[in-house]
């Protein structure tokens, strides 16, 4: 037969309880969470080389691996964990309340919304801080695999002010057969947000190299060599004045029938042999990121207007 549990034993639940559902737990929480935040912003700013791989808001760089220097975020994480815990008891002592009392007002339901906002948007910071990721990949006119489907860039375009200096730039992309464009401030999401493709950087690359051999024009690339006039043409290197300043014009290396030459990109050239352009195509570094609480987010934003709107009603 069980005994009756001691009153004694319920007595330091019944005092946390009361002392989580008093408003000045929530106003300390409030204050102390501030005050750390001050303080890790200037523990960040005096040692920028510790926080260097800092991204965004990832919680799990403070646990890999564990300093003494990241103490105020750990004394942070636990005073929004009590913060949060306060707004949940007070919410329930107060739902409780109303309940018993028969308040029918969907608008005296407002303060409770808000709470409930608040520890959802902790919830989903912390969510997004565990499992958030990032992961850059480099799309080029071959085609690059991203989560199962081919990527190739098609196009480029970048326009410019009137000192030069670019004013936006927008690359076409070719996703499993269906064109898209992507730019600066225009990113590519799906799932609600959870996922964002992002553009990193874009450049361009030479593809090809068009030369002219006993009449015939052929296109050269590095593992895919020509022939043209009885020739097998290779490309050995090819040296770009973007990359060696000391350069003029484009310069090819080739090996045509056994026989090295080096050709400086001519197109008027009417030799046997003439090196006339490069073929160029965009390659583009995109950055994937992966947020499954961005949803949450939304949800919380959209729970807050609610919550705001319904305090403005009782108010009114």
């Amino acid at each position: 037969m069980n005994e009756p549990s001691s009153p004694a034993a319920s007595q330091p639940v019944a005092w946390l309880w009361r002392l989580l559902g008093e408003q000045r737990t929530g106003i300390v929480c409030s204050f102390v969470s501030a005050a750390l935040m001050g303080m890790g912003s200037l523990i960040m700013d005096s040692s920028p080389q510790l926080y260097a791989g800092l991204s965004m808001d990832d919680v799990r760089f403070f646990f890999q691996p564990w300093r003494w220097q990241h103490a105020w975020f750990y004394a942070l994480a636990v005073s929004l964990a009590i913060w949060a815990l306060s707004a949940l008891v007070c919410t329930w002592d107060s739902l409780v309340s109303r309940i018993q009392r028969r308040v029918t007002r969907p608008s005296a339901y407002g303060a409770l919304v808000l709470h409930v906002t608040f520890v959802l948007a902790l919830v989903a910071h912390l969510w997004g801080g565990l499992k958030a990721s990032s992961t850059r990949f480099m799309v080029t006119a071959q085609g690059t695999s991203i989560d199962g489907e081919t990527w190739r860039a098609v196009g480029f375009e970048q326009q410019t002010h009137s000192g030069g200096m670019p004013r936006s730039v927008t690359v076409t992309l070719q996703r499993s057969g269906e064109e898209i464009t992507i730019g600066y401030n225009h990113p590519i999401t799906s799932g609600a947000g959870a996922r964002e493709l992002l553009l990193g950087q874009v450049e361009m690359m030479a593809d090809g190299l068009v030369v002219r051999h006993k009449g015939r024009q052929v296109v050269v690339r590095p593992d895919e060599p020509a022939v043209a006039g009885g020739d097998r043409i290779v490309l050995r290197r090819f040296h770009d004045p973007r990359r060696t300043p000391s350069l003029r014009v484009p310069v090819a290396e080739l090996v045509i029938g056994g026989q090295s030459a080096m050709l400086p990109m001519d197109p008027q050239s009417t030799g046997e042999t003439s090196f006339l352009a490069v073929n160029e195509s965009p390659i583009v570094v995109l950055i994937q990121r992966r947020n499954p609480s961005v949803p949450l987010v939304l949800f919380v934003t959209l729970l807050l207007a609610v919550g705001v709107g319904l305090v403005a009603w009782e108010r009114a």
